[in-house]
């Protein structure tokens, strides 16, 4: 799977998305994905000061870690095909720089970070 373009904007600070407010790393991006082509399905996924990984969504209540206690220093990318949703995270100068989680409608979000193929 080859990633996608970044999608999202270089943030310094504050991040809205569906009104909840995030602090993110400086220098680092956030990223809206519109799932299913649809302007209602969307999230939003960002890189905390302390290189956690989080996201939010409309009704999530706020922006919350992502499953599986991932660490990076950048959203990279996102893709989606019939099965699943996967979101890439990046890790520059490591010897495996993007990392992968994977959403399925039947489990949601897995919780398990792999390297990106």
């Amino acid at each position: 799977m080859a990633p996608g373009p970044r999608s999202g904007s270089c943030y310094n600070g504050r991040v809205s998305c569906a009104g909840y407010y995030g602090t993110f790393k400086a220098g680092s991006y956030a990223m809206v994905a519109t799932w299913d082509n649809s302007g209602d399905a969307y999230e939003c996924f960002g890189i905390a000061t302390d290189r956690t990984i989080w996201h939010a969504w409309p009704g999530s209540g706020g922006w919350k870690p992502m499953p599986g206690n991932g660490h990076a220093d950048d959203a990279y990318s996102i893709y989606q095909d019939s099965f699943r949703r996967i979101v890439m995270v990046a890790i520059p100068n490591a010897p495996r720089p993007l990392w992968c989680q994977d959403y399925t409608r039947s489990t949601g979000w897995t919780g398990k970070w792999y390297e990106c193929p």
